[in-house]
């Protein structure tokens, strides 16, 4: 058996606030998904040339079935330019393990009309022509899909956390094949 402590990972939250009374009027936490471009698009980075996604997309659809094949929202509505907070490159005790952590943050304005946010997705680039890396469905807080609906006067922020966890070097492994 191999014990690899690798893989990606992520978590996004949205808040929802008043813009007039500044009072928050939703906040919710759920996971997301790597796609297959996602996975391939870390397979080929190395950790010297990987470059944290800067563009956030919100839509309003929902894909049906396995996500993982996903490359853009079902019901695209916008990408935000997004800041980024990378977190501390933490290495294990042991000096093999590496993680990294890494935040995007968007804001949507009030938009003037009532809207519905129900799908979201990272992008290596602010462009839509370039495929989403994660997707996910905003979620409750039983983790059953659920659009929220965002009020005219309602300022929208997505966080949106990537966190990547590799070993630092492979020591030789016996593996023990049989037949």
């Amino acid at each position: 058996m191999l014990n690899v402590n690798c893989g990606a990972s992520g978590i996004v939250r949205v808040v929802k606030e008043n813009s007039i009374t500044g009072e928050i009027t939703h906040d919710s936490t759920f996971n997301n998904i790597w796609t297959d471009g996602g996975l391939a698009y870390l397979r080929n980075a190395s950790s010297q040339d990987l470059s944290y996604p800067s563009g956030l997309s919100y839509g309003n659809g929902a894909h049906t079935g396995a996500h993982n094949s996903v490359t853009e929202l079902a019901g695209y509505l916008a990408t935000g330019g997004a800041s980024g907070e990378s977190g501390n490159n933490v290495v294990a005790n042991d000096g093999t393990i590496c993680t990294i952590t890494h935040t995007t943050k968007t804001t949507v304005p009030a938009r003037g009309v009532d809207w519905t946010i129900s799908e979201l997705g990272l992008r290596s680039k602010v462009d839509k022509g370039v495929p989403i890396l994660t997707y996910t469905l905003t979620k409750n807080a039983l983790g059953v899909p659920t659009p929220i609906p965002v009020k005219d006067f309602e300022i929208v922020t997505i966080y949106y956390t990537i966190q990547l966890q590799y070993p630092m070097s492979l020591p030789p492994i016996a593996i023990a094949v049989e037949g």
